[in-house]
Order: C-alpha cells, then structure tokens, then sequence
C-alpha cells in the first residue's frame, strides 16, 4: 500500500503539466552563456547557482513543481544569486557534466565568479536545505 501511495503521487506529479514560470523567475534556461553568466556575476559580485538537470529526472521535476514555483525561495535566489538552469544533456550542459563530474541530478552548484565550486549538492534540496546551502555559500564568500 506504501508503495501505490508513493507511485500515485509521483504520476501526478509526472503528469501534471509544467506550469509556466514567473517572469521573476530565478532560473534563466540558456539565454546566456555559461561564460556570460560568470561574467555576469563578476560584475555584480554575486554567485552563481547552477541547476544541472534531465529531461527524465524525477527529482528534478519534483524542484521545478515545489521548490522552484516558491514565492519565498525565488525571492532568495533572486537576491543573492545570479541563477541558470542548463539540461545536462543539451548545449554546453554535456561539458558542464564533465568538469563538474556530475553523476547525479539534479546537482546543484554554488560557484563563484571564475566557475569554482563553493557548495555543491548531489541530488535535490527542497525549500530550507536549498537555503541553507546558499547561506554556506555567501558566507564562503565573505571570508574569500
């Protein structure tokens, strides 16, 4: 019975249309470069977050419908981050996966503005361990 429950509430969330995201919305898929976002960052003397996702994921889908549709934690990215989501699998993500060794998705990274990992996440952080890694973050770069 556990596991019909469980199967149920990941088909509805499998299923469910993706719904569209704000406009404010933290993650900008693919409208800058990888290099441009670094840059980006310099400029703003921010971090970056880095979403590293698949198509396939299941946790992946499960941040896009409960983590990344949060009132609350995209005010907090927003903030304090310069935010990109790139598929794995498309465009510059294949040579992300390979300098970043990613083996797990979603695999979430902190990075400053010269691409060096400050945090990084195997797998998927909802509402208050997503926070809790960024604080980590900005408090690695406060003491850099």
């Amino acid at each position: 019975m556990k596991y019909f429950i469980f199967a149920f509430i990941v088909s509805a969330y499998a299923c469910k249309s993706k719904q569209a995201l704000s406009e404010e919305i933290i993650l900008d898929e693919s409208k800058e470069s990888f290099v441009e976002v670094l840059d980006r960052a310099a400029d703003e003397d921010k971090i970056v977050f880095l979403d590293l996702y698949t198509d396939w994921c299941l946790p992946c889908q499960l941040m896009d419908e409960i983590v990344y549709t949060d009132p609350i934690i995209l005010e907090y990215l927003n903030e304090n981050f310069i935010n990109l989501k790139l598929n794995a699998e498309k465009g510059e993500g294949p040579d992300l996966k390979v300098i970043y060794e990613i083996k797990e998705y979603p695999t979430l990274l902190f990075l400053d503005s010269k691409g060096k990992i400050l945090v990084r996440k195997n797998g998927a952080a909802f509402q208050k361990e997503l926070v809790s890694l960024g604080d980590s973050a900005l408090a690695m770069m406060k003491t850099i």
